[in-house]
């Protein structure tokens, strides 16, 4: 059912004040909504991976504060993760069996 349809009849059949008490509850108990819970339905964790192969490494700090701003600026948290195995087809092939975009771009230093 269209967006449209779904207001229209939310207002005939009184669900907006529903939704209203339903937001008014949710706010007198503090809920906030657990982004896990939101990724099962979704699909979509609001994650970004970036795998170095040694976080102590000064030459990656600059790559992990830019990538940890730009994800910040798109609403998106940054994982960092150490691998010592520095191959490009063992990193993507872990990305993609723990993200559910699969998408991936390692970085060889």
């Amino acid at each position: 059912m269209p967006q449209r349809c779904r207001v229209r009849w939310a207002i005939k059949t009184g669900q907006c004040q529903k939704r209203r008490l339903v937001e008014d509850a949710a706010e007198q108990l503090s809920y906030r909504v657990n982004p896990m819970a939101r990724a099962l339905q979704t699909g979509r964790t609001g994650m970004v991976g970036l795998i170095v192969t040694d976080l102590a490494d000064p030459s990656y700090f600059d790559i992990i504060r830019g990538a940890q701003s730009e994800a910040a600026t798109r609403g998106l948290t940054l994982v960092l993760a150490e691998s010592s195995d520095s191959s490009a087809e063992t990193t993507s092939a872990w990305l993609a069996s723990t993200t559910s975009s699969g998408r991936t771009s390692p970085h060889r230093h």
